[in-house]
């Protein structure tokens, strides 16, 4: 049985500060693709602060998502347990 483990380390960029919330969970920033980005002067990804409330990472890697007008949602690592291999 393999002991994975998974680590992660976030920076901020250049003279910016990572902005957390009051417990000590780090917000994420939501992007779309932008389907009319090989046009001259459109930005590759566009926000999607219009659609997302807030979203935030946890220190166990859970991840929340809240649209504006839907439930909280919250994502975090799969794990399964192996099956043993046939004989």
């Amino acid at each position: 049985m393999s002991n994975d483990t998974f680590q992660a380390e976030a920076s901020p960029r250049e003279h910016k500060l990572l902005s957390l919330t009051a417990k000590g969970n780090q917000r994420l920033n939501a992007t779309r693709r932008n389907p009319r980005a090989k046009e001259e002067g459109q930005p590759a990804t566009k926000s999607l602060n219009d659609i997302v409330e807030y979203a935030y990472t946890t220190s166990k890697l859970s991840t929340t998502i809240k649209f504006w007008d839907k439930p909280e949602i919250t994502l975090w690592p799969a794990d399964y347990t192996p099956k043993e291999k046939a004989s």
